[in-house]
């Protein structure tokens, strides 16, 4: 690595860190098992009919975020009991964390939030309500496929049905709701631009994404799952665990990406997420 980088690297050695997926994570289940068992959960589990044994497996998998794992079970679950607003609350998490069936998501909320209930027991198999979250879980739905005006509507519902909330809470609501009217604008005013493919320097045939990119664009961070990555560790679908990467732009053409550094990436996850308004801090979700 050569002198410039060293630097680079010295200058992002105290980084914030964000927990972009801990908002949605399922909060008041404390059973954890590990997690060599969960792999095999979702699996296993649909050879069983049994609704509470297939429950709290599923209940288990959402904890520990394995929501393609989790999925198959629900809509098991959901095939057995149709209409139970927390089986759909819960297939509508998963989709919404699906990479490729995102927009699955908003049928399953939909119908999920006409049961919401401020009394929701999570984790408990006789629930049949969802939480009143499921409110803003659509709403980031709505937004996440452009449709503003329900993502709005939506997220003003939830302030209702929340009554009395904290500050930071309101906060949060007002801001996705800003969200949605700066799109609409957007959207109804766009801007000629072109997507260029950076190549295979940059590219890898795995997983690359979360690109975050200087000021003056001259270094390029990204999220990669590829082979050779900080501990060279895999997760139960078969892929690498998340490093960092930098690529830089010298004489107009990207380097080879190289992994940012030991003193940010790790054996377990590392992602970017984004760059301070000076460019001096690196934010990044870190999983622990």
């Amino acid at each position: 690595m050569n002198t410039s980088q060293n630097g680079y690297l010295n200058k992002y050695c105290t980084f914030g860190i964000i927990f972009e997926i801990g908002a949605f994570k399922m909060r008041n289940l404390v059973l954890i098992l590990p997690f060599i068992f969960l792999f095999g959960t979702g699996q296993k589990a649909l050879a069983g009919d049994d609704f509470k044994k297939l429950f709290h497996d599923a209940q288990i998998l959402m904890f520990n975020e394995n929501y393609e794992f989790a999925l198959p079970v629900l809509l098991k679950l959901d095939s057995m009991q149709a209409n139970n607003a927390n089986i759909l609350y819960q297939i509508g998490m998963c989709y919404y964390f699906s990479p490729l069936e995102m927009d699955k998501s908003i049928s399953y909320l939909e119908k999920a939030v006409n049961s919401a209930n401020i009394d929701y027991q999570e984790g408990y198999e006789n629930e049949t309500s969802a939480p009143l979250w499921v409110y803003y879980l659509l709403g980031k739905a709505y937004n996440k496929n452009y449709n503003f005006d329900q993502a709005i509507s939506t997220f003003n519902q939830y302030k209702i049905s929340l009554g009395e909330a904290d500050s930071s809470t309101v906060a949060d609501i007002d801001y996705q709701i800003q969200i949605a009217k700066n799109a609409k604008t957007l959207v109804h005013s766009p801007v000629n631009m072109s997507i260029e493919n950076l190549g295979e320097k940059v590219n890898s045939p795995f997983p690359d994404y979360k690109p975050v990119l200087t000021a003056d664009e001259s270094e390029l961070i990204f999220t990669s799952r590829r082979e050779g990555s900080t501990g060279n560790a895999i997760n139960p679908e078969g892929k690498y665990f998340e490093d960092i990467y930098i690529s830089q732009r010298i004489d107009g053409e990207w380097n080879e990406p190289e992994r940012i550094g030991g003193n940010i990436n790790t054996d377990d996850h590392e992602a970017t997420v984004g760059l301070s308004a000076d460019g001096q801090i690196l934010y990044i979700y870190k999983f622990i």
